[in-house]
Parts: C-alpha cells; structure tokens; sequence
C-alpha cells in the first residue's frame, strides 16, 4: 500500500474517531482506522494482505505483523461488545469451495479478522444475487465479534 498516503488519511480520521471513542489511544484509533481502509486495486489493502499471512500455512508468515495485530486486538477488546449474537457473513464462493465438511453446527477455527454484518439483507448486497456465493450465519460465543 501506499503507506505513506494511507496512513496520513488514517490518522485523520482517527482523530474524529478518538473524539467518539476516548477509551482508545490515538494509536489504537489509527490500527482501526488502517485495518478498514480500501486500496485500489483491494489486494494492496493492509486487511487483505494481513489476512492472508494470516491464512497462510507458513505461519513465520505472520511475524511481521504480530506487533499490529497485538494493538488491533487490544483496540477492538476496549469497544462495547456487541448487542447481536448472531452476524451474517458471506464470500463469493459455493459452499463446497470453502472447506469440505460446512454443514449445521459444524464449528471451526477462523484465523482472520473478517467483517461481519448484523442484518442478512447487507450480507446478500455485498455477496451478490447471481453465481456461486454462500451467506453464514455465526452464533457468537462471546459478546465480541
């Protein structure tokens, strides 16, 4: 990414957000804020590029990054919890694509940070109406998502 844009944009933005949110450092602002922002074209994008270390099965992969990962974290665990437990997401992809066994109840590990919608109606506009696409719903086990 164009890091030294990006991060100019974040840190203005994370100074509104830190007026919303004074429980957060202006850093922890600003991981937030890098963590959604959208590069063109999307594979240069800080999320993109962390999730993939992240899925990566060569996990030195994600050494470059546990120091942002630790502040996100931390970041997102000063948030008020979440009054949904149940989110929706969805990819681009038919259910037989994503993992062999994606059947009810079927619990696994997702070792991403993932965005998440708390209505089905912003899930189905982000996935689409045509082609290959599956839509999740996920219980949440803890008021964090």
């Amino acid at each position: 990414p164009d890091t030294g844009r990006t991060v100019k944009l974040a840190r203005l933005q994370a100074k509104r957000a830190n007026t919303k949110h004074p429980m957060l450092t202006f850093d922890e602002c600003v991981a937030i804020v890098l963590y959604t922002v959208e590069e063109i074209p999307r594979s240069e994008s800080l999320y993109f590029r962390m999730n993939a270390a992240l899925r990566d099965k060569q996990r030195e992969q994600i050494r470059p990054w546990r120091d942002y990962i630790w502040l996100l974290l931390h970041a997102l665990h000063k948030l008020p919890v979440a009054s949904a437990r149940t989110v929706f997401r969805g990819c681009k992809n038919s259910p037989s694509d994503l993992m062999p066994d994606l059947s009810v109840g079927f619990e696994f590990i997702w070792s991403n940070f993932s965005s998440t919608a708390t209505t089905q109606d912003v899930m189905t506009t982000f996935v689409g109406k045509t082609g290959p696409r599956t839509l999740m719903t996920i219980e949440l086990t803890e008021p964090v998502a």
